[in-house]
């Protein structure tokens, strides 16, 4: 975004302006430059984002679906990264002060690969069975349980995104 407009924000189940009026550029590192400007998450915004996940668990949005439907959806986002695999490879190389090649080869084809891979692992999920003793045996099932929080360094974002 330019020209120092407000972003609206996607969360979870509508999109919203931002709760806060208080807003920061963002500059472009070589060109010294404001590129973009927004809003600092506040305590709000994340009691938002949690509770949206919250509902989202327990309507099972993610977790109801089979493991097919997920491996399909985690496709459906790597061929979105790849439709517009220069748009994302500059907008990371501009907001972290990269080179557009480190983008491209590191964090946008990684984002690519690393989507395709756990769609592939839901394809392909092993369950692991472990002798305790001559009467117990434990087994480990990978299966949505919650919600999770991620706070990523700001120089990593796309490549820690897809972990």
């Amino acid at each position: 975004m330019e020209n120092g407009q407000k972003q609206r924000v996607k969360s979870i189940s509508s999109i919203r302006n931002p709760q806060q009026t208080k807003f920061f550029h963002i500059f472009h590192v070589h060109l010294v430059r404001s590129i973009h400007i927004v809003s600092p998450c506040e305590e709000e915004d994340v009691k938002e984002a949690v509770e949206g996940a919250k509902n989202a668990h327990k309507k099972r949005v993610w977790s109801g679906l089979t493991e097919e439907a997920r491996a399909a959806f985690l496709d459906k986002i790597a061929n979105k990264i790849e439709e517009r695999f220069e748009e994302f490879a500059k907008l990371e190389s501009e907001d972290c002060g990269k080179p557009i090649s480190t983008a491209r080869m590191i964090d946008i084809d990684r984002a690519v690969k690393n989507f395709r891979f756990f769609a592939g692992a839901l394809r392909h999920e092993e369950t692991s069975c472990h002798t305790i003793s001559n009467t117990v045996v434990s087994y480990t099932l990978r299966r949505p349980v919650g919600i999770a929080g991620l706070i990523t360094p700001w120089n990593l974002r796309m490549f820690v995104f897809h972990h």
